[in-house]
């Protein structure tokens, strides 16, 4: 990629949410020179929602490795294959060990059949409705009762980020609210679909 500045972004977005401790500027370097090159034939867009979701839906606030920003980076890339229709994602079961978000109409419609039940509502009252929906179509299920808290800390999570970005102050600040407002759409018609079937 000719254009360095979409992974120079995409590099201190993540340095910006996970912040290293205890690295010395050798060992941020190091890292960072190994992620540039292994991103460099992203496309902005691809970039731009690989980042979107890890700080969404991230648990740990370490630095992430260069592996985990790989695989976002690949996750996003299927959306948007499925988006356009070319790569076709598998229709079947899912992998046992399957760890990317599934972007097809079949994964939508488990996803809604799942939270049309008790839990379904309760996230759509209470506002992480889009991680349940994430959760669903990544791992098939519904959460168990232990990591519905961390679903919750990361839609609170989210709308810090978002409110940060709206704020603005800082490069690329307008494009990240404008993801977020988007996503921010999304959960809301997750929102009033649920609250819709009482």
């Amino acid at each position: 990629m000719s254009n360095r500045a979409p992974v120079l972004t995409f590099i201190a977005a993540i340095v910006q949410h996970f912040p290293p401790f205890r690295w010395d500027q050798e060992q941020e370097r190091a890292w960072a020179n190994t992620l540039a090159k292994e991103i460099a034939g992203c496309s902005d867009a691809v970039l731009t929602r690989a980042i979107s979701e890890m700080v969404r839906t991230r648990k740990d606030r370490r630095i992430p490795l260069v592996s985990e920003c790989i695989d976002a980076c690949n996750d996003a890339k299927r959306w948007f294959d499925a988006e356009k229709g070319k790569g076709q994602l598998s229709t079947g079961p899912a992998p046992a060990n399957q760890s990317f978000l599934d972007w097809t109409e079949d994964a939508f419609k488990l996803s809604r059949d799942l939270m049309s039940g008790p839990m379904g509502l309760q996230a759509a009252k209470d506002g992480w409705i889009g991680c349940l929906d994430a959760y669903c179509r990544k791992f098939k299920r519904l959460p168990p009762e232990g990591e519905i808290p961390s679903l919750k800390r990361q839609a609170k999570g989210f709308d810090e980020t978002f409110a940060e970005c709206v704020r603005g102050g800082w490069h690329d600040a307008a494009k990240w609210t404008a993801m977020g407002e988007e996503m921010l759409a999304r959960r809301k018609k997750l929102i009033d679909w649920r609250l819709s079937l009482r």
